[in-house]
């Protein structure tokens, strides 16, 4: 059985997508890595803290779908991290929505140090990356 030229062309498309993505993935010493994992991280700190702190906060993370900026102003509201920490993420969430939206964007450590700069040392690793092994050296 023939395909038609149409479908010939969205599997090709299909084909182009997928090389795509794999080689995104397999792109060492790529730091948006750490921002995908670092923002999982911190949405998960977000939702404890509310379901702490909250009489009802599982009920809130669990029914009302709400975003990493509406769960960032509910904990900002409860004004119980330091507002330097909340600017960290809301920046850290505007370079991983910038980051969704521009196919194979690259993040640099000029993007990643205003996000880090409030964490101290704990998020200083980064500055050791060493992109000849593809990992981060501990020191």
């Amino acid at each position: 059985m023939d395909m038609d030229e149409k479908t010939l062309k969205q599997v090709g498309y299909f084909i182009d997508q997928f090389r795509e993505f794999d080689e995104s993935i397999n792109t060492p010493n790529d730091l948006l890595i750490y921002v995908l994992r670092f923002h999982l991280l911190t949405e998960n700190m977000l939702e404890r803290i509310i379901r702490a702190s909250l009489p009802r906060g599982t009920s809130l993370v669990r029914d009302a779908r709400l975003s990493y900026a509406q769960k960032l102003a509910v904990v900002n509201a409860l004004g119980i991290i330091d507002e330097k920490i909340i600017i960290a993420l809301q920046r850290l969430n505007s370079l991983r929505n910038t980051c969704a939206h521009k196919r194979k964007m690259k993040v640099t450590i000029k993007e990643i140090d205003p996000i880090s700069e409030p964490f101290g040392e704990k998020l200083s690793i980064v500055r050791r990356w060493t992109p000849k092994f593809g990992q981060c050296v501990k020191l």
